[in-house]
């Protein structure tokens, strides 16, 4: 598969080995074999600052998006509250993965010393909001799936 720029997938495994069925600490998957270093320091990345300069204005694309939302969210009610509640949660997860996506591309550019070891701190503290963020967005599916259903979702 193809993953773009800022794109989430989710793999799942159809079969794994019987090993894995036992209960372990450790887990590792050797196939499918994944052909990218995450963390490998490549020249001119991103080969301008293109990139760099599309994922800012992303990210106050996102804020300024989540304000308008926000505004709106007190005069909803039934499902159109669920779903701009959804919306939100949404896009403060893109805006975190926005976030940590910069904070990862300055890692990359930056040698080993005190400004590395501080952007890394900021790196695990956004990671960590990351994934409260994704819980977050993903339990609110959940509800809205509920209201969606529920009498013919009206």
């Amino acid at each position: 598969i193809n993953i773009g720029p800022m794109e989430i997938v989710t793999l799942k495994f159809s079969r794994l080995p019987k090993e894995s069925l036992k209960k372990t600490e450790k887990f590792s998957v050797t196939y499918p074999k994944f052909e990218w270093d995450i963390y490998k320091k490549v020249d001119n990345y991103p080969a301008d600052s293109e990139g760099i300069e599309f994922l800012k204005r992303e990210k106050e694309r996102l804020i300024q998006e989540i304000k308008k939302l926000e505004a709106i969210l007190p005069k909803k009610k039934g499902i159109e509250y669920h779903r701009v509640m959804f919306d939100i949660l949404s896009h403060r997860r893109t805006y975190l993965e926005v976030s940590l996506s910069l904070l990862l591309i300055k890692e990359l550019m930056l040698s080993e010393g005190d400004e590395k070891g501080n952007l890394k701190d900021k790196i695990r503290e956004i990671g960590l909001r990351l994934n409260s963020a994704r819980i977050s967005r993903r339990a609110y599916e959940y509800v809205l799936d509920y209201y969606l259903h529920k009498d013919g979702g009206r």
